[in-house]
């Protein structure tokens, strides 16, 4: 009987910000105790940068380095994408039949607990449980 069981796959938002280096580092703190069976690093383009291929090699060194210094073993599966954020978002979700899609606490414009419009309809748009990561009111800004 072949198992139909869903693996455990968390995408993880992305961008140049102290907000989604937050996210990816909570991720990767909790994977080490409870390990996704794939973590999916989705690299944001912000539409204002000139270069792209330089900024996508800037954020994924940015990503790697910190997957090695918390010495994950499987290094993550990262895919640039582009557009609007929470189109782009909610379809690598659900390409990769995430089941959880995780972003910074203030990504995008999402605000933990602020009851944001933004933050409501990533939540409601998903394909899979979103997990917003606020940052910790004792780490630097």
């Amino acid at each position: 009987m072949e198992n139909t069981k869903r693996k455990d796959v968390i995408v993880v938002a992305f961008d140049d910000t102290a907000e989604s280096m937050v996210a990816l580092e909570h991720v990767l703190n909790f994977s080490a105790k409870k390990p996704f069976n794939k973590i999916v690093i989705a690299l944001i383009q912000s539409p204002e940068q000139g270069s792209v291929a330089c900024e996508e090699e800037v954020l994924t060194q940015k990503a790697k380095e910190l997957c090695i210094s918390k010495s994950v073993k499987d290094m993550p599966h990262f895919e640039v994408v582009n557009g609007d954020t929470m189109t782009v978002l909610c379809e690598i979700a659900k390409k990769h039949r995430a089941r959880v899609l995780a972003v910074g606490g203030h990504y995008g414009g999402l605000a933990a607990g602020s009851g944001d419009l933004e933050g409501v309809a990533l939540v409601n748009a998903a394909p899979c449980n979103v997990m917003i990561v606020p940052r910790n009111k004792y780490q630097s800004h």
